[in-house]
């Protein structure tokens, strides 16, 4: 009997246990800076206060390619959200945190953002706060082997502007150059560089090691994040493999030039778009590629020592425009009016209506004009030549249109 009435008491508890409610958490991640989501982000919920078990436990889940995250299973209780990034640790900005209730609602939708373009300048670039042409780089210089920060590299940016003449107005090119080091981190922060402009950035690590240039345009945002890597061990070069394609339509483009921006040779593609370029120096590169009918592309690729990526390089097609025709036509029966004209005219015989005459008269009526040429008279409206009586009716008196030039 005391058996019996142990197992009566003890199996409520498990079942109770066993139906323990769930909550759930979901929701996106948004980089407003750049105005899309924040793809491959770890998003980490942290229960703010110990569960009844006097355990604190923390969940975590990876935004997709859209920023959506989602995380189920989770024991009711108040939580905090935060968001981890490389993205963001080179910024040195983090995603402000959340926190939410999951104790009454057991499913909850959380968004995070990225702090905008416009607040991030204003933290780290005071002097671009209400100048919207001017933005903020930031970012990381790795080393391609072992992808960590490398301290002490120098990141240089360079581009062209001009200055204009007060005197002549003319406008004097000029070449500027913006550089800074790297933390002990690796990472960078430039501030006063031009919006929607482009530069060329390149990372420099001691005497000889380097990165190549590749393109780099702060967005109308006013904030750029890029990460170069090079070879800070100088230990060789690598080769790099790819396809030149039409953009669009996937097809392979032959005989396109591709080479290292920099560089002076260069390999052609072949019918199937393919190339290979060796001895290619490790790290970030440029990638220079033109074809006949296309618009140039530079490519950034980071290249490793054992390098398996296959870049892949869609051109754009030119827009053709055709040269304007010239057409030439003869007519087939030429009236012997207009024979004879071409003819007097070819000698200077006769009289010609030109539109100085038609100003100088100013007629009221084509009879007016006629009255003042030889061997032309004005009967009762109509006009007689030699060649005949032509009736104008009695009622005309429109104004003679000096653009248009009766010749005879």
């Amino acid at each position: 009997m005391l058996i019996r009435l142990s197992a009566l008491i003890v199996a409520p508890f498990a079942f109770a246990i066993a139906q323990e409610p769930t909550a759930s958490l979901h929701g996106t991640v948004t980089d407003s800076s750049r105005h899309k989501p924040l793809a491959g982000a770890t998003v980490v919920v942290s229960q703010s206060a110990p569960s009844a078990s006097g355990e604190a436990r923390d969940y975590s889940a990876t935004t997709d390619a859209h920023g959506k995250y989602a995380i189920a299973s989770l024991a009711p209780g108040a939580y905090v959200l935060t968001v981890e990034d490389p993205w963001l640790d080179s910024t040195g900005l983090g995603v402000p945190a959340k926190r939410t209730d999951l104790v009454r609602d057991h499913s909850a939708t959380v968004n995070l953002a990225v702090p905008s373009g416009a607040t991030i300048r204003a933290a780290y670039c005071p002097i671009a706060a209400h100048d919207s042409t001017i933005g903020l780089v930031a970012g990381y210089v790795k080393d391609v082997h072992s992808d960590h920060g490398v301290a002490g590299a120098r990141v240089v940016f360079k581009w062209s502007d001009f200055d204009v003449d007060r005197r002549t107005a003319q406008a004097k090119p000029r070449e500027l150059v913006a550089s800074v080091v790297t933390g002990r981190d690796g990472t960078f922060r430039v501030c006063g560089l031009p919006v929607m402009r482009s530069m060329l950035m390149q990372a420099q690590f001691g005497d000889r090691e380097a990165t190549g240039a590749i393109d780099a345009t702060i967005p109308s945002s006013g904030v750029l994040v890029e990460t170069l890597r090079l070879d800070a061990t100088i230990v060789g070069t690598a080769s790099l493999s790819g396809t030149v394609q039409r953009d669009g339509s996937e097809g392979p483009i032959g005989a396109a030039h591709v080479r290292l921006f920099g560089a002076s040779s260069e390999v052609l593609s072949a019918p199937d778009g393919s190339f290979h370029l060796n001895d290619v120096p490790l790290g970030t590169q440029s990638i220079e590629v033109t074809a006949l009918g296309f618009y140039p592309r530079r490519y950034e690729v980071d290249v490793h020592a054992a390098n398996t990526e296959h870049a892949t390089i869609h051109m754009i097609e030119v827009a053709r425009t055709l040269d304007s025709i010239r057409i030439i036509a003869k007519r087939q029966a030429t009236p012997l009016w207009s024979r004879e004209f071409d003819d007097r005219s070819a000698h200077g015989q006769g009289q010609y209506i030109n539109e100085d005459m038609i100003a100088k008269a100013d007629p009221f009526k084509i009879t007016d004009l006629f009255r003042q040429l030889r061997g032309f008279t004005v009967r009762n409206g109509s006009i007689v030549s030699t060649r005949g009586v032509t009736h104008i009716p009695m009622g005309t008196s429109a104004q003679v249109r000096t653009e248009v030039a009766p010749v005879f």
